[in-house]
């Protein structure tokens, strides 16, 4: 439970870094010009993400599996801060012996079953309740963030007439990505579209602007910051409300 802190200042630094982001976006799409270190930037956002799933399951290990598991070489190894806990984003950690989450089974079913159901949601890709935000976030981002996706995480495409920016005469924008597809009820963001085509009076002025996309999944990089931030936040705040009483 002491990294519930930690996961909640993560993901203020991840939505300031958001708005930041958003902002430089908005100012490339209306000068028609590049964002230097785009791929670092969007790299720190789905970074901090990230990390809070691991500090999460750390908590796990250490509220429900020590202290009440029999392995002694999961206490010895906690103890010496030699451990590795990672979350569970397949069925693996809760069903292999040697991962000290499996011991959830004896030392707490309910988060263990709850763990088994999250993943299951996770790989059929359901809908977090009350969002258009999937629950396979979670897992595009382990695989963006992951070790071996680290050459991924810092490319960015730039795409050209992507979406249609609006300005209006009292001095109002608005960037409008094109309408995607739906598939099994959530639009296919990572769909590759053309600008949407809009009419307005003479006194607004439609544009044709570019998008900037994360190479790995082809999302726009600022709709895919959003989602993992809300992801990360919605998973992880039923847990601590569920497990730790933490509203």
């Amino acid at each position: 439970m002491r990294r519930a802190k930690d996961i909640q200042e993560k993901l203020t630094y991840a939505l300031e870094e958001y708005k930041e982001l958003q902002k430089k976006v908005s100012d490339a799409q209306k000068n028609d010009t590049s964002i230097r270190f785009i791929g670092q930037k969007v790299g720190s956002i789905l970074s901090a993400c990230h990390e809070c799933f691991d500090y999460c399951a750390n908590d796990i290990v250490d509220t429900f599996v020590i202290g009440y598991t029999t392995k002694q070489n999961f206490i010895n190894q906690h103890r010496k801060g030699k451990l590795r806990v990672h979350f569970p984003y397949n069925s693996v950690p809760l069903t292999n012996n040697g991962n000290s989450l499996s011991e959830l089974k004896t030392t707490k079913k309910e988060l263990y079953d709850y763990l088994d159901n999250l993943i299951k949601k996770f790989e059929n890709k359901d809908v977090i309740p009350n969002t258009i935000i999937s629950y396979y976030t979670a897992l595009e981002l382990n695989n963006i963030v992951n070790s071996k996706k680290h050459t991924e995480i810092t490319e960015i495409n730039e795409r050209k007439n992507s979406a249609t920016r609006i300005s209006f005469p009292n001095g109002g924008e608005v960037t409008v990505s094109p309408m995607f597809n739906v598939n099994d009820g959530m639009p296919n963001f990572s769909a590759d579209m053309d600008a949407s085509p809009f009419s307005g009076q003479d006194d607004v002025n439609i544009e044709y602007v570019k998008e900037f996309k994360i190479t790995f999944n082809n999302w726009e990089v600022t709709r895919f910051c959003m989602h993992s931030i809300q992801a990360t936040f919605q998973i992880f705040s039923d847990i601590y409300y569920s497990f730790y009483n933490i509203y």
